[in-house]
């Protein structure tokens, strides 16, 4: 079997986050609205354009996981700064295997960002992200 890793679209969910990385209660209530039908969350003030990844590389599939035909998606809240830079994350959904959660957290601590803008200026945002193993 060959590893096959889906890395899927970036999922909006409390993409409002001010300068500061704080959001108002209507902000956070549209961004959990939107995080349960999977669109984003676009905020009434500005144009708003939620982060990225930087580049084209994936989480690597780790070969004991391999071996052991693990599977599974790994979904993870990030709170990104203003220079696309992770201050920090959490595991909202495991893939019920260790070797796979740890290798998306080991990815996004060293993967840059391009960060979210809002009216063009870079601003913090929190987004989930998910990632998902599949041996083909």
């Amino acid at each position: 079997m060959e590893p096959f890793l889906e890395k899927a679209p970036p999922l909006a969910e409390a993409l409002s986050a001010t300068e500061s990385g704080s959001q108002s209660a209507e902000q956070a209530s549209a961004a959990e609205d939107a995080a349960q039908v999977g669109d984003a969350a676009q905020p009434a003030d500005g144009d708003f354009l939620q982060a990225r990844i930087m580049s084209d590389q994936k989480p690597k599939y780790p070969r004991r996981a391999i071996a052991r035909d693990q599977q599974g998606q790994v979904k993870l809240r990030l709170f990104l700064n203003a220079r696309g830079e992770v201050e920090r994350y959490e595991v909202i959904e495991s893939s019920g295997y260790k070797l796979l959660d740890r290798a998306v957290q080991n990815f996004v601590q060293q993967e840059r960002f391009v960060p979210a803008t809002r009216n063009g200026l870079a601003v913090a945002s929190t987004q989930t992200f998910s990632f998902t193993f599949r041996l083909q």
